[in-house]
């Protein structure tokens, strides 16, 4: 006949938890004192039945629980959330999970043909894992940009927890043949006065960089001429400074110049603090330089130790000529030789050059000079004139000559733009030039007779 069951039973995991609360326990009676226990569990593992009668254990049963299939909307994705480098492979963890979020432990090749991934319009390849359970997606990404819920995940059709998913994707290394400098414009370069570039870095895939490299950017002026006129930064100011402190990045030794002539190199820490590299934090690079010898010169802009080609520059012209400064009329800089600047002789063409230069010693070749000379004696003097012409010039060499026709002390006075050149006025005294007896004259008195020891004049 059919009795009633009076007793209890209990599923525990075998993780230590207590009675598992999802095992839904089905107790029926078979009649015959027989009874059936069905018993349906949530939580995957070793669960142990404890089955009591009248509070009494009269038996347990372990049984094993597997996870039930996967879900999508359970599983989950890892790497999402962290920020990608383009050019550099990123992979993505799927841990596949049940519908009671159970860790799948074995997969199957149909689940294989069930789990999807792309990116925009890209498929992109699913493959297990080496942990049970899991599949890896792995892929290069070339964009930088964060695409809102490109990329996507799905089992069955269904995306995995929190999917579709943004990921972000920054610029990737600094490439020197991807990156762009452009001489910003201020005038023609001049000794004395400071250029400006700016240099845009990029990676390989052209993406600009919006954040600081902590590269360090450089500059060499390089003399093309063959002198000894090159110039270069040593290291980039923002990087210097964080290494020993703005004084090392303007002091002796973050620079080294050849001075003009010299022939040897040294530290000039006028010539270092001509170069000023600053990094904006922004993946640009400010580029301030300056250089006081005028000649062409090749500027050579490293990021690291690699040298930007010449593409790199606007236009693909990486050369710089900086022109001689406004001529200079201090002591030592414009020049006036030659013996015409003291003496002179009457009705004898005498000469002196003016050699132009500016503050830094570079000559100055401007054939439309505005260069005056004149000598001064006395304005009542009406045969003190003299003639005088300039030579075309050359190489910034101006050769002057004059002729002077009456005897005496004069003032050579040399001026460029109405002011006096360095020494003017010049002290010429004129002297007797060479004898012409058709300009000779003579007097003769003549007697007849006259005696021995008598003067005759």
């Amino acid at each position: 006949a059919a009795c009633t069951f009076d007793g209890s039973i209990s599923s525990n995991p075998a993780d230590g938890t207590s009675d598992d609360p999802s095992a839904a326990v089905i107790i029926s009676d078979a009649g015959e004192g027989i009874y059936s226990v069905q018993f349906t569990a949530q939580k995957k593992g070793t669960h142990t039945i404890t089955i009591a009668l009248a509070g009494v254990t009269v038996g347990t049963i372990t049984r094993e629980v597997g996870a039930a299939a996967p879900s999508g909307a359970t599983s989950t994705v890892v790497g999402t959330s962290t920020p990608l480098t383009a050019g550099v492979s990123a992979t993505f963890t799927v841990q596949m999970f049940d519908e009671f979020n159970n860790e799948v432990d074995t997969l199957t090749r149909a689940d294989d043909a069930l789990i999807s991934a792309v990116y925009g319009k890209t498929e992109l390849t699913v493959t297990r894992s080496g942990t049970a359970g899991s599949y890896e997606v792995t892929h290069t990404f070339e964009r930088a940009w964060a695409c809102p819920g490109c990329f996507a995940i799905k089992y069955r059709g269904v995306h995995t927890t929190d999917g579709p998913y943004t990921v972000t994707v920054v610029p990737g290394a600094i490439d020197p043949d991807m990156s762009l400098v452009q001489k910003v414009s201020g005038g023609l370069p001049k000794a004395g006065s400071l250029m400006s570039l700016l240099l845009i870095t990029r990676d390989a895939f052209g993406n600009r960089r919006t954040a600081s490299s902590g590269s360090a950017v450089t500059l060499a002026l390089v003399d093309t001429t063959g002198g000894d006129k090159t110039i270069s930064s040593v290291i980039g100011m923002d990087a210097c400074a964080a290494a020993d402190g703005e004084s090392a990045c303007t002091g002796a030794g973050a620079c080294t110049y050849t001075a003009d002539n010299a022939g040897t190199t040294d530290v000039d820490e006028e010539a270092c603090e001509a170069i000023m590299v600053t990094d904006t934090d922004d993946g640009q690079y400010t580029i301030v330089y300056g250089h006081n010898a005028a000649d062409v010169y090749r500027l050579d802009v490293s990021v690291g130790s690699t040298v930007l080609p010449t593409a790199a520059f606007e236009g693909e012209d990486s050369t710089v000529t900086i022109a001689p400064g406004p001529v200079s009329l201090g002591t030592g800089d414009t020049t006036v030789e030659g013996s015409g600047l003291s003496v002179a002789s009457a009705g004898v063409q005498a000469s002196f050059t003016v050699t132009t230069k500016d503050a830094y010693q570079n000559t100055v070749d401007d054939s439309s000079m505005a260069i005056q000379a004149g000598l001064t004696f006395d304005e009542t003097c009406t045969t003190c004139k003299f003639t005088g012409a300039r030579s075309t010039s050359s190489g910034g060499v101006f050769t002057f000559t004059y002729t002077a026709t009456a005897l005496g002390n004069y003032n050579l006075n040399v001026k460029i733009g109405g002011a006096d050149v360095s020494g003017s006025p010049f002290a010429v005294e004129v002297q007797h030039g060479v004898l012409d007896l058709t300009k000779t004259s003579q007097r003769v008195s003549v007697t007849e007779s006259f005696s021995a020891g008598q003067e005759v004049v």
